[in-house]
């Protein structure tokens, strides 16, 4: 094995005289865990706005706030999927300000502060995979969505009015074997291990704590 002098910005290796690459993204390891194609996990960028109370969370409590707040919130425009997941997190905290005085007052009320996030979801194989984007985007507190990486096996154009069936819950012990994966895509750090040719990749979460861009 010969890493690249640059600092192996992608794992390779030198077997038998050819040069093997592995390209690992979060999207074809969520896709490995669940065992689906790539083009089944979906990205999408969403500005939410925050309370002041949720302003003033740490980053790793707001990060599980925000993921079964939009995982509520697409319950009735969404197919079957096994996953969704907030995969990074910023926030602008605005004007609130993170004293005791103002959280007691109206620690509910919602606040200027914001917090952009993107939101990654892993659609179950079958029928067509979508999402009412449309209906998200009007939701309280959603104040825009985007699409990032979405192929076209999902689609997002799904009438406003349409309620699409609610997903069946993950059977338990279903997906023990996908949580560190989950976890280690969303505040770890990934690891490569090249063993006979071949490439298993591994996760190790460092923390619970997502990867926080900026906090304004």
């Amino acid at each position: 094995l010969q890493a690249d002098s640059d600092g192996l910005k992608d794992a390779q290796a030198s077997a038998a005289g050819e040069k093997l690459s592995f390209a690992v993204t979060p999207t074809s390891m969520m896709a490995t865990a669940f065992g689906v194609p790539a083009d089944r996990v979906a990205t999408f960028a969403v500005q939410l706005q925050l309370t002041e109370a949720e302003a003033c969370m740490e980053s790793a409590p707001l990060q599980d706030a925000l993921r079964e707040t939009l995982d509520d919130l697409v319950q009735q425009g969404i197919s079957p999927y096994h996953t969704l997941q907030v995969t990074t997190l910023t926030v602008n905290k605005g004007d609130v300000a993170c004293s005791r005085r103002s959280l007691a007052r109206k620690p509910l009320a919602l606040s200027s502060a914001t917090a952009d996030v993107t939101m990654l979801v892993v659609f179950k194989e079958g029928a067509e995979s979508q999402i009412n984007v449309a209906r998200l985007a009007e939701a309280p507190g959603v104040l825009s969505i985007a699409p990032l990486a979405v192929s076209p096996k999902v689609n997002t154009d799904a009438a406003a009015h349409t309620v699409l069936k609610t997903p069946a819950p993950e059977a338990s012990g279903s997906s023990s074997s996908s949580v560190g994966l989950i976890a280690g895509i969303c505040g770890g750090v990934a690891g490569l291990v090249i063993v006979g040719g071949g490439a298993l990749v591994y996760l190790r979460s460092k923390s619970n704590a997502p990867e926080v861009m900026s906090v304004v």
